[in-house]
């Protein structure tokens, strides 16, 4: 492929992160030029956006080298597939899409194009997070025996001046539920720990909120032998219920414990009877995705996988349908990739 300097990238929808990723596109490349296709716009971005545009057809006519999708993930692979047919490199928001069923004619035209398509799963970006994962890979606690992930925040609360009833995560038809809006510890779990033999899954809505989605899951998760060790079992909590927020991974192995705290953005290691801070970075919400931007562009300018492949997205997606499958049937159901 031909490496390329990007100077031109179109936004679909100024959303929160439609927002965030215009805000730091600006301040990382102030001479980029950014292209938005929006429902209305954004006054509080008329200084970061250059040129504003109704439709898809006029955004392509500009001829942006990269788009980054950030409309209600229902619309994900509708909107990818005519961008990837022109040859634009993609950054397209988690989840990938609310089912993995629509995603392989996009495979077929990235694979035909040699494109770079990245998901927006920017947890794998934190520092501590990478610092985790490392540690798990440098057998810090020996033998792993069981891991705990759980993140839960009242969806009320999430998004202040916003009525959650509005929002995607909120609404099936646009993609909502915990299962595809917390997809980040389906995600990161995969990619520390390896793939899936099964999953046994129960999603309900459990509480007043006034959605059309599960607002929790409970769900063990088996990695398969051959990228783990034997009987490793998973145990993850999501919700939109807890009045206190919540982001956590647990693993506890023959040596010790090693906690990931994504809310205060450090590491803790129990060993030889001691806890001990072995990471802690100043919470920073911007630093992740920024760094995912800058991958993004990198990879195109460079000809460079990306971390967060589309590929690894997809298979995200199966397992959220294996789950629904397990909570339906309510029983434990393979993942099939």
């Amino acid at each position: 492929m031909t490496k390329v300097k990007v100077k031109k990238i179109l936004l679909i929808g100024l959303g929160s992160i439609g927002q965030r990723h215009a805000r730091l596109l600006k301040e990382s490349i102030p001479e980029i030029d950014l292209v938005a296709l929006s429902s209305k716009n954004n006054l509080q971005l008329e200084s970061a956006i250059d040129h504003f545009v109704d439709n898809l057809e006029e955004a392509i006519a500009l001829n942006p080298q990269a788009a980054i999708i950030c409309n209600p993930a229902s619309e994900h692979i509708s909107t990818a597939i005519p961008l990837a047919k022109k040859g634009i490199h993609l950054l397209i928001e988690k989840p990938l899409s609310n089912q993995w069923q629509d995603t392989s004619k996009l495979l077929e035209i990235i694979n035909d194009r040699n494109l770079k398509v990245m998901v927006g799963y920017n947890l794998r970006f934190l520092e501590s997070m990478q610092f985790f994962k490392k540690e798990i890979s440098k057998k810090t606690l020996g033998k792993i025996y069981s891991i705990r992930s759980e993140v839960g925040q009242d969806l009320q609360t999430w998004r202040p001046g916003t009525d959650y009833r509005n929002s995607v995560s909120a609404n099936k038809n646009l993609g909502g539920g915990v299962l595809l809006e917390l997809s980040h510890e389906i995600d990161y779990l995969t990619w520390i720990f390896g793939r899936l033999d099964w999953v046994f899954g129960f999603t309900a809505q459990v509480s007043k909120l006034k959605i059309d989605v599960e607002d929790l899951a409970q769900v063990l998760m088996k990695f398969t032998s051959s990228t783990s060790q034997p009987n490793l079992i998973a145990n993850l909590t999501l919700d939109f219920i807890r009045k206190d927020r919540i982001r956590q991974c647990s693993v506890v192995g023959e040596k010790g414990t090693l906690i990931w705290d994504g809310i205060l953005n450090e590491v803790n290691l129990y060993r030889d009877g001691l806890w001990r801070n072995v990471f802690k970075q100043d919470p920073d919400p911007d630093l992740s995705y920024k760094t995912e931007l800058g991958h993004f562009i990198d990879c195109i300018e460079r000809n460079k996988p990306p971390v967060s492949s589309l590929s690894s997205a997809i298979e995200c997606l199966k397992i959220i349908d294996n789950i629904n499958k397990s909570s339906q049937k309510n029983r434990p159901f393979l993942v099939k990739y």
